[in-house]
Formats: C-alpha cells, sequence, structure tokens
C-alpha cells in the first residue's frame, strides 16, 4: 500500500542523513576540535620552554636570584611534559587533517632535536661554576642558538610548523562543517518533501475511506496522521538546531579560545625574546649605553609582538561585546612596562655587569609575566568551556534522532494497516 511504501522509503533516507549528520559532530568534536585546541596550546608551550632555557643560561650557577636554574629546569620539564601531552592529543585525530600527518612528525621531530640541543647546552653550562650571569660558555651559547634556529625558523621552526598544523586542522574542520550545513540544509528539504508527501497520503487516504465506508474518523490513520506531524515538525527543528551547532562549532575552532592561546604564545615569545637580549648583551657586543645591532633588532620584534597582543586582545573580548577584564589589562601594562625597566638597567651597564637586569628579568619581570599569564587563563576558562559546549552540543541533541526514524516508521506502519483492516473486514 502506498502510505506504508512511502514510510518505509522515509524511514530509510531520513536514517541515512541523519547519521551522516551525527557523524560529523562526533569527528570534530572528539578529533579534529580537540586538536585545535590542544594545538593552540603547544604553541604557547613550546614559546614558553624556551623562555625557561634561556633564563637558565642566564643565572647559571647563582642562587641569590629569584629564580634559579633548579627552579627553572621543573617550569622547562613541566612544559616539555605539557607539550608531549598535547602532541598525544593532536595525534589522535590527525589522520583527518590534510597534511597533518606531515607537520605532527615535523614538530616531533624538531622538538626532540631542540630537547637535545638544549640538553648539550645546559651541561656545558653546568661545569662552568662562578660565571658571571648571562655569561654562559660559548659552546653553550652555540648549542643553544642552534636549539633556537630549530625552534624559531620563519618557515621550517617547531612554533611555525605547529601554527601551520593549527591552520590545517582549522580548514579540516571548516570543510567538515560546510559539508554538514550543506547535508542539514537538504535534510530539512527532503524531511519536508517526503513527510508532507506521507501526511498528504494519509490525509487522502482518510477522506477516501469515509467517503466511501460512511465514516467520518478512522482513528489509526488519524493518530497516524498527528504522529507524522509531530515527527515532521520535531526533524526540522532538531536538524534547524544541529545546523546552528555546526555554525557554533565552525566558529570555536577559530574564535575567542584558540586567540587566547595565541596570545598566550606571543607573549611567551615574548618573554623568552628579553633572556635572548640579555644574552647577547653578555656577550659583551654592547658597551655601555647602548642598544645597538641585535639588541635594536629585538626591541622592535617585542614591539610588534606587543601590537599583535593589543590587537588580539581587544578582538578576543570584543567578540562578545565586552572589554578586556580589569585584571587582563593591568598585568599586562605592568609586563609591558618591565621591558623598558630592563633595557634602561641594561643600557647603564656593561657585559660583565649584568647581574642587577637578569636579577630584574628573573624576579619583578617574571612575576609580571606569570601574572599577566594567570589572567589570561582566567578568561580563557569560559572560552574553553563554550568550546567545549560547542564540540558536544549537536552530537548530544541528535542522540535520540539515531532511533526515532526506527521506530516512528513501524508504528507509523501499523496503524495504517490496522485503519485499512476494519474496513476491508465491512468491505468482505
Amino acid at each position: 500500500m502506498l502510505p506504508i511504501v512511502l514510510v518505509l522509503v522515509a524511514w530509510l533516507l531520513l536514517a541515512g542523513e541523519l547519521g551522516g549528520l551525527r557523524t560529523g559532530f562526533t569527528s570534530i568534536g572528539t578529533g579534529t576540535g580537540p586538536g585545535v585546541e590542544a594545538s593552540a596550546r603547544l604553541s604557547y608551550d613550546l614559546a614558553d620552554l624556551d623562555g625557561q632555557v634561556a633564563d637558565m643560561l642566564l643565572v647559571g650557577d647563582q642562587t641569590s636570584m629569584s629564580e634559579t636554574r633548579q627552579t627553572a629546569y621543573a617550569a622547562y620539564q613541566k612544559d616539555v611534559k605539557d607539550a608531549n601531552a598535547s602532541l598525544e592529543r593532536i595525534g589522535s585525530g590527525i589522520d583527518a587533517v590534510s597534511g597533518g600527518p606531515a607537520l605532527f612528525i615535523q614538530i616531533e621531530n624538531g622538538l626532540a632535536d631542540y630537547e637535545h640541543d638544549v640538553d648539550d647546552a645546559l651541561y656545558v653550562d653546568s661545569q662552568v661554576h662562578g660565571r658571571n650571569p648571562a655569561q654562559p660558555p660559548g659552546s653553550a651559547l652555540a648549542m643553544y642558538e642552534h636549539a633556537d634556529n630549530v625552534m624559531y625558523e620563519e618557515q621550517n621552526g617547531i612554533l611555525a610548523y605547529a601554527g601551520q598544523l593549527i591552520g590545517a586542522e582549522q580548514g579540516t574542520i571548516r570543510a567538515a562543517s560546510q559539508s554538514r550545513l550543506d547535508l542539514a540544509t537538504r535534510l530539512i528539504s527532503l524531511g519536508s518533501v517526503l513527510l508532507a508527501l506521507v501526511l498528504f497520503v494519509l490525509v487522502f487516504v482518510q477522506r477516501e475511506l469515509r467517503r466511501r465506508f460512511k465514516r467520518r474518523v478512522n482513528l489509526s490513520l488519524l493518530l497516524a496522521t498527528l504522529l507524522t506531524a509531530v515527527f515532521t515538525a520535531g526533524l526540522i527543528v532538531q536538524v534547524s538546531a544541529a545546523h546552528d551547532d555546526y555554525v557554533q562549532q565552525n566558529f570555536a575552532a577559530t574564535g575567542p579560545m584558540v586567540e587566547l592561546w595565541q596570545v598566550q604564545a606571543d607573549v611567551a615569545q615574548m618573554n623568552a625574546a628579553d633572556g635572548h637580549w640579555l644574552l647577547d648583551l653578555g656577550t659583551g657586543d654592547y658597551t655601555a649605553g647602548q642598544t645597538e645591532g641585535a639588541a635594536a633588532t629585538d626591541e622592535g620584534g617585542f614591539k610588534a609582538q606587543e601590537q599583535t597582543v593589543e590587537d588580539l586582545d581587544a578582538e578576543i573580548f570584543a567578540t562578545d561585546g565586552s572589554a578586556a577584564p580589569a585584571d587582563v589589562q593591568q598585568t599586562y601594562e605592568a609586563f609591558v612596562a618591565d621591558d623598558a625597566t630592563a633595557r634602561a638597567s641594561a643600557g647603564q651597564t656593561t657585559a660583565d655587569k649584568l647581574g642587577a637586569p637578569v636579577a630584574f628579568e628573573l624576579g619583578q619581570a617574571h612575576t609580571d609575566y606569570e601574572n599577566y599569564i594567570a589572567a589570561l587563563r582566567g578568561a580563557l576558562t569560559d572560552k574553553e568551556s563554550a568550546f567545549s559546549a560547542a564540540m558536544v552540543s549537536g552530537r548530544t541533541a541528535l542522540d535520540a534522532w539515531q532511533w526515532l526514524p526506527a521506530v516512528w516508521a513501524p508504528v507509523i506502519a501499523l496503524l495504517v494497516l490496522s485503519g485499512f483492516a476494519a474496513r476491508l473486514r465491512e468491505y468482505r
């Protein structure tokens, strides 16, 4: 009979399309989406661990400063552990990312090379006792310079590869989201047409049965019609909500959460840059009162990153119509002011007497850096919650619709048979 055939066709088509829609939420929500978050965090971990290495080379075996080689090494080890944890999370969904496996391998190999060079540099430095701050042995500096090239090389550095990986993961999410957005639109259209046709046939059949058998109401067919109408409305509402959830997923993968990690990575690079600058001064290339050559270039880079951080802060907190939290703004201003203080202090001394600026860098400046990072983490909590909610909302909402068509179709078919059975008995 035509109503039953239409119901079965609708069941098969809708079940397949709904399965595809939910699969997209699963692949993004449990694979690529968390991978973007892990890659964004990885950039911060990499930059911060390099800053800790610079601190270790600055302080040497001095024990009178706020940060010692031991405390900096402990922080470095934690960053390495966090970076490896992020890599593990990234690796779980990397096969779905276009070009992702190759970038992942480059990052893993680069980090292994970086750690090897750093271990060598720190070992050489540890053999020298009682040296001046910011004046490690030349061989240790050469090893660290090689490690920094591995980390910061513009096209082929670890941080460059991490940035490329974030872009690849975001591109994968955008492509998957767009595909599912098209599927959701098609499903709404297909479902509306099919179910409208089922409703039309059910109403038509009731009309014909009433005309032929002089019965005003066929309760079974009326119930089938009402259930199909409710099923149709529910399907359209739920698939429309899924469409919106995909839009939110796409936004979350490139939005405030990722950008806040990017700010932290930029700030960590700024912090490391101050350490590099003091190590440069410690080589004796700059006489008292001068900030020429590499130091001036470094300062220019710091200012450029400072502007990047300001722009990102403005963009992130403007997304939801709010201003940057007061603690973020205050700690940021203290962090940036420390750079000028350190440069002024270093400009009044010679290469062999950098104890005061190094003590400031490892003391007050380091504290202000950590306070700014802590303030950003506080702002990050809400953004991460929104990101996680966007990753799971669509998948959870569609759970019931994986089995509802399989329940609806047999029930409607049985009601149609029941409605016809009574009339057939009368006919006989």
